[in-house]
C-alpha cells in the first residue's frame, strides 16, 4: 500500500512541477508579446506620408542641383549639400527598415502563438519548450537591436533633414538667381 502511495505522490509532484513550468513559460510568452506590441506601436507611429514628402522634395532638389552650373562653390555650401545627400540616401532605408521590423514582429508573434497553444494543450515536446522560448527571446533581442538602430537613424533624419532641406533650397535659389543675372 505504501508503495502505491509513494508512486502516486511522485506522479503528483511531477504534475505540479509541470504546471509550475507551464505558468513560467506562459509568463515568458506574455512578456515577449508585450514587447512586440510596444515595438509595433512605435513602428506604426512613424509617418510614411512625411517620408514620401521628404523623398519627393529631395529628388526634386537633387535634380535642380544637377542642372546648376558646375563651378566652384564655397566649402561650407559644399558640405551642406553633401550632408543633404547623405540624409537623402538614408530615406529609402527607413521605409525598408520599418517594413522589415514590422514583418519580424508578425513572424515572432505568430510563432509565439503556436508555442503558447502547444504549451496550453501539452502537445509537442514538452522538454523542448524552454529551448524554443530561448530561441524566440534571442530573436526578440535581435529585433530590438535592429529597431534601436532604425530608431536612431529615423530620429537623426527627422531632426536634421528639414534644416538640411532649407539650407540646400537656399543654395539652389541663390545659384539659380546668380545664373539668371548672368
Amino acid at each position: 500500500m505504501h508503495k502505491w502511495t509513494f508512486i502516486i505522490s511522485i506522479a503528483l509532484l511531477f504534475t505540479a512541477c509541470a504546471d509550475l513550468k507551464k505558468s513560467e513559460q506562459e509568463e515568458r510568452i506574455d512578456a515577449m508579446q508585450e514587447k512586440l506590441s510596444s515595438l509595433e506601436a512605435e513602428l506604426n507611429q512613424f509617418d510614411r506620408l512625411l517620408w514620401k514628402t521628404w523623398d519627393d522634395d529631395a529628388t526634386s532638389t537633387m535634380e535642380k542641383l544637377k542642372k546648376l552650373e558646375s563651378d566652384t562653390i564655397p566649402l561650407q555650401l559644399a558640405l551642406d549639400i553633401d550632408t543633404y545627400r547623405q540624409l537623402k540616401a538614408k530615406l529609402p532605408g527607413l521605409k525598408k527598415g520599418q517594413e522589415n521590423c514590422l514583418n519580424q514582429v508578425e513572424q515572432i508573434r505568430s510563432r509565439l502563438k503556436k508555442l503558447q497553444v502547444d504549451i496550453e494543450k501539452g502537445s509537442g515536446r514538452r522538454d523542448r519548450y524552454d529551448e524554443f522560448l530561448s530561441t524566440e527571446e534571442n530573436e526578440l533581442k535581435i529585433l530590438e537591436e535592429k529597431f534601436a538602430f532604425y530608431k536612431s537613424t529615423y530620429d537623426e533624419v527627422k531632426t536634421d533633414f528639414p534644416m538640411a532641406q532649407e539650407k540646400v533650397d537656399a543654395i539652389v535659389a541663390e545659384r539659380m538667381l546668380a545664373e539668371e543675372v548672368q
